[in-house]
């Protein structure tokens, strides 16, 4: 599943905190996510560091995901994207 950036956010990505803080926008942002459960995403830059795509690959238990290899690199290849970054987050409620 692709998901799309806010709109108030800037597609520039100048380093892992910049990820970070997009990941976290997205992830608060989603009313029905399930909160103890870990996510696996895929971000795709062009060759000017934007952000071309972020997709969320699997949704696995609160410590684990499984994902094949075919997942996590098929729309990559597809769209051509020069760098790849690879996120896993988990939102624990408390």
């Amino acid at each position: 599943m692709t998901v799309r950036l806010p709109k108030d956010e800037d597609k520039h990505v100048s380093g892992t905190d910049d990820i970070a803080r997009i990941m976290l926008k997205i992830l608060w942002r989603q009313n029905n996510i399930h909160r103890k459960k870990e996510y696996f995403w895929t971000v795709g830059l062009n060759t000017a560091n934007d952000i071309d795509y972020i997709e969320l690959v699997t949704i696995g238990i609160s410590n684990r995901n499984i994902a094949e290899p075919v997942d996590i690199l098929s729309l990559p290849v597809s769209k051509n994207v020069k760098r790849l970054f690879f996120a896993t987050t988990t939102l624990l409620e408390g």
